[in-house]
């Protein structure tokens, strides 16, 4: 079994610190729940990168390399690499991913 380190990017971090931050303002200690589920669900890609499933919305555009796995509601993307992990977004999974990647795109320089 390969142990690869798992490696938050910026636009993930930033989607986590979203995410804790509403539900913070509500609801504390839900928040920090939120927070360490969410982490622990990132932690177990350490040494299980096949467990999640390919993403459908990606796979329909011949984007195979990423996967998510559920910790409802939210998808964790993320996309293996040799000795790496890279999450790279935490979004609720009742939003279109469509059109959060085009969110993203929009605001590349």
């Amino acid at each position: 079994m390969v142990k690869r380190r798992v490696l938050w990017t910026l636009p993930a971090q930033r989607d986590l610190e979203s995410i804790v931050q509403y539900i913070a303002e509500q609801q504390p200690a839900t928040a920090l729940n939120v927070l360490n589920r969410l982490q622990a669900r990132a932690v177990c890609l350490v040494s299980q990168t096949s467990r999640g499933r390919r993403v459908p919305e990606l796979r329909d555009m011949g984007i195979n390399n990423h996967r998510e796995i559920i910790e409802a509601p939210w998808r964790l993307i993320y996309r293996p690499a040799d000795k790496h992990v890279y999450i790279i977004a935490v979004f609720d999974a009742r939003r279109d991913l469509r059109g959060i990647l085009m969110e993203r795109l929009l605001q590349l320089p």
